[in-house]
């Protein structure tokens, strides 16, 4: 969303070609408000992917895109809003090697000049800027490494990843962990990091946390000694479960979490 308000995209279509039309819906019931200068990203009801929480999920409500999948070899897609009015549309090629996206360089570029779109770093960045984005500034952001979700005794590290500029960089790792109904029950000492050039993982943490629960750790970026040209995607969550050594051997236990 390149404007300064935000914008409701419930009734929003997307298309390829014009022909096979799908309504844009919140994921799973989730909310349908993209904030000014954030971002969005469409699949189709079956995926699921990791974004920052400040990007929002949005789904064809529907078990493909546009009924069979969006074609690796060319599309024409369009993007339509609630009164029909074409927002955006492109015409794509065979552009782009596998496990790349394709991305617009200039937003407010045009999106029929080929040379306004290029190749993403591997993987994409969904949900937050593009990788060869025009504008200035650097951008770091967060991954949180774990050995699956359900844990008897978890163990977590945080990687400190730059998406762009070509400067090293200090910064500050806040981190902490949340139970299932919002209380931080640990805060760690903030990670600071000097003259940083791409990227950085931290030891191992271990913590004690009480069996029986879920539990969210979460780290965000701060004091960031460049220009951070995209803040939405500094805070970064992660939910597992912890559990004594009968419930991770008994098939047929659970955990229940209510709101």
């Amino acid at each position: 969303n390149p404007d300064s308000t935000s914008m409701n995209l419930s009734g929003w279509t997307l298309s390829d070609d014009g022909t096979d039309v799908e309504t844009l819906a919140g994921f799973n019931g989730s909310s349908t408000i993209l904030e000014a200068h954030g971002y969005a990203v469409i699949t189709d009801e079956d995926s699921v992917v990791v974004i920052p929480n400040t990007s929002i999920h949005l789904t064809t409500q529907d078990n493909s895109m546009c009924s069979y999948g969006l074609s690796n070899s060319g599309e024409t897609i369009i993007l339509r809003d609630d009164e029909n009015k074409i927002v955006d549309v492109v015409t794509y090629d065979d552009w782009v090697d596998e496990n790349h996206s394709l991305e617009r360089v200039d937003i407010n570029g045009y999106s029929s000049d080929p040379d306004n779109w290029a190749e993403s770093i591997e993987g994409g960045t969904p949900g937050q800027e593009n990788s060869v984005s025009v504008s200035g500034g650097c951008d770091w952001t967060l991954q949180i490494i774990l050995n699956g979700s359900v844990f008897e005794d978890p163990e977590f590290q945080i990687k400190v990843v730059k998406l762009k500029g070509e400067e090293r960089a200090n910064l500050t790792v806040e981190k902490w962990i949340e139970d299932s109904t919002g209380n931080i029950d640990k805060t760690y000492s903030p990670r600071y990091i000097k003259n940083i050039l791409n990227y950085q993982t931290s030891s191992k943490y271990s913590p004690s946390l009480a069996k029986g629960d879920a539990y969210f750790i979460k780290a965000n970026i701060t004091n960031v000694s460049c220009e951070d040209a995209n803040l939405s995607n500094n805070l970064i969550s992660a939910m597992i479960f912890v559990v004594d050594e009968e419930q991770s051997i008994n098939p047929n236990s659970s955990i229940n979490i209510s709101e």
